[in-house]
């Protein structure tokens, strides 16, 4: 009885380029990970490209395809043993990219100012309607009273702001008022947001601004928030999936939740 050959279903292995902070881009692969850098060296270390992927690759070096230097969209190079090959362009160095975000049609630096509204929505339902007194409550002889986490937040953003700018500064500002403190905080993440919504060159990598200042103030927002609890003065829960969080709004004022629960 003669076998017959069952032929493979092309595998397609489509290849992005990412700028990790000032490290050249390196072209990523669905299939492999991270495998050859755009300078054309390789990292072995966490990924490998395939046989098929490097075979394709090389070609289309060396017949000069426009696109697999910089620039141009991604494009179907060809096959090698059965395997579709697409090869998407490198990104350009300039600037400050995500080519996870951008292939998922996700503007970086929006996407870095709705981080901003998140946290200015929720900063403002743990702040506003704070008890009398609560800005000095102390629960522990090493914990930090709230005006001191208010301050620290209004510090992060100052710090944020000055990273982006290009120009990093770390200052501790002593501790307000309550409602001072609030208005500083506030002031600081409206400054941010409008240096971010701006034209002027992003100086840091917007990964790394989250995964900082932005990402540690949702956390010190969260410490507030249980110390109202503790304080007798609960925040109600929320689902936030459903609030009205809008990029540029970043003030004490903020939409009404939608869906509270206790």
């Amino acid at each position: 009885m003669r076998r017959t050959a069952t032929r493979q279903p092309p595998r397609l292995v489509t290849f992005l380029a990412r700028r990790d902070g000032v490290q050249v881009p390196r072209i990523v692969s669905d299939v492999t990970g991270w495998g050859e850098r755009i300078d054309g060296t390789f990292d072995t270390t966490v990924g490998t490209m395939t046989p098929a992927a490097a075979h394709v690759r090389a070609e289309a070096v060396s017949r000069g395809v426009p696109g697999v230097r910089a620039g141009s969209p991604a494009r179907r190079l060809g096959s090698h043993k059965g395997r579709s090959v697409t090869l998407a362009a490198e990104r350009p160095q300039g600037g400050c990219h995500n080519a996870c975000m951008e292939s998922c049609g996700l503007d970086t630096r929006r996407f870095l100012r709705q981080t901003v509204a998140t946290l200015a929505y929720r900063a403002a339902k743990v702040l506003r309607d704070a008890p009398e007194g609560f800005g000095r409550l102390t629960i522990s002889d090493t914990s930090r009273p709230p005006s001191a986490i208010l301050g620290h937040l209004g510090d992060l953003m100052d710090w944020a702001l000055s990273m982006a700018r290009g120009g990093e500064a770390w200052r501790e500002a002593p501790a307000r008022e309550w409602p001072d403190g609030v208005r500083r905080f506030f002031d600081s993440l409206a400054a941010l947001d409008g240096y971010l919504a701006s034209d002027a060159t992003l100086a840091c990598s917007a990964d790394r601004l989250f995964q900082g200042p932005i990402a540690d103030a949702l956390t010190h927002v969260g410490q507030i928030a249980m110390l109202r609890r503790v304080a007798a003065s609960p925040v109600r829960g929320e689902n936030y999936f459903r609030a009205d969080i809008a990029v540029g709004r970043v003030g004490v004022d903020q939409a009404p939740p939608r869906r509270e629960f206790d």
